[in-house]
């Protein structure tokens, strides 16, 4: 498979697991090439450890298995349908009901869920099954993992509530995103985790603001990015307890229309590791899969945090790959000037 990866993809995947962090200066030394990689391969250890962590949590498992349920539920599409659908309104997994206009902002036009129902898994069909539609929420009733699946245990339950949800039309279709929610999830009836959501959007329906809570003990993520007139910080933090496990301060930079990413400056950390720096992103789309020209446009330095010691520089190197032939993938850049592919050092697909 080709792992060929955009620039803005990174930065958009550190941003949603990242969290604010003030970059440090440059006084702690560099490792020589050995020494960094010997460094990089130890942090993903750690990243992977951590993640692996909050990953085998009881609330992340069964979030896990919750979805594989629900996959199983969404295919096909008619099975969709018959199960989400009541008195001629439409369910919208995740966020709620489309119903009746209830308020509009320019072009942009707000729908509130005025309606609700509890469905319950029903071990015989395998699909959830409509037990009331007398509430003001949605809320979904199911094993909390296989153990309980085994069983036939419905031990957890998911609510969504004060949902409400955007309708933007875009080409000929309407688009829909959440503008606030707040997602409960409890297991043996004992609260685990809590989720709290609010977005703003501009006419075109883009985000002008959006402010993410989630309590998961011992775990906290927290998200914000805001801003006007094409320029927008976005902050996150995830710590397990008083740890930091990552974070980030970036600024967003969008072109007059508001449809293009322009630039990305700032610190991303995902401890033990911290890339500071920029990148003119849109100027890098442009360059055509030159490396020359996209490293030019792109300015990234990678440091072990805790030793304040400078591993070397992201930048984009040619990769060859047997059924894809030659393309730029990016490599940290020692002080000798060897390199390695992310990919290669973190034994992941990009």
């Amino acid at each position: 498979m080709k792992r060929k990866l955009n620039l803005i993809i990174l930065s958009l995947v550190f941003f949603a697991a990242g969290t604010l962090f003030t970059g440090c200066e440059d006084n702690g030394g560099t490792f020589t090439a050995d020494e960094a990689r010997a460094e990089l391969i130890q942090a993903g250890e750690e990243i992977m450890y951590n993640m692996g962590m909050m990953m085998q949590t009881p609330a992340m498992e069964t979030m896990v298995f919750f979805m594989g349920l629900m996959d199983v539920e969404f295919e096909p599409m008619a099975s969709t349908n018959a199960l989400f659908t009541k008195k001629g309104k439409t369910y919208i997994p995740g966020f709620g009901m489309a119903s009746e206009l209830v308020s509009t902002l320019g072009t942009l036009t707000y729908s509130k869920q005025m309606g609700g129902g509890v469905f319950q898994f029903n071990f015989n069909t395998g699909q959830f099954d409509l037990i009331d539609d007398n509430v003001n929420y949605i809320e979904f009733i199911f094993p909390a993992n296989y153990e309980a699946l085994s069983a036939g245990q419905n031990n957890a339950s998911l609510r969504l509530q004060d949902l409400v949800i955007i309708e933007v039309p875009v080409d000929g279709y309407t688009e829909m995103l959440p503008v606030s929610a707040n997602i409960i999830l409890r297991i043996n009836q004992q609260q685990v985790m809590n989720l709290s959501f609010q977005a703003n959007y501009n006419q075109e329906g883009l985000p002008v603001s959006v402010a993410l809570d989630l309590q998961m003990s011992p775990y906290m993520f927290n998200v914000n990015y805001t801003g006007s007139n094409g320029s927008y910080i976005a902050t996150a933090s995830l710590k397990e307890g008083s740890k930091t496990l990552m974070q980030n301060n970036l600024t967003l930079t969008y072109t007059q229309s508001g449809d293009d990413l322009e630039s990305v400056n700032g610190s991303i950390q995902i401890t033990p590791l911290l890339f500071t720096g920029s990148m003119e992103v849109l100027a890098m789309d442009n360059c055509n899969e030159n490396i020359d020209c996209m490293n030019d446009n792109m300015d990234i330095e990678v440091r072990q945090s805790a030793k304040n010691m400078k591993i070397g520089m992201l930048e984009y190197r040619m990769y060859n790959d047997p059924g894809w032939g030659n393309y730029p993938e990016l490599a940290v850049v020692y002080a000798d000037g060897t390199y390695d592919f992310l990919a290669d050092l973190f034994d992941i697909e990009l």
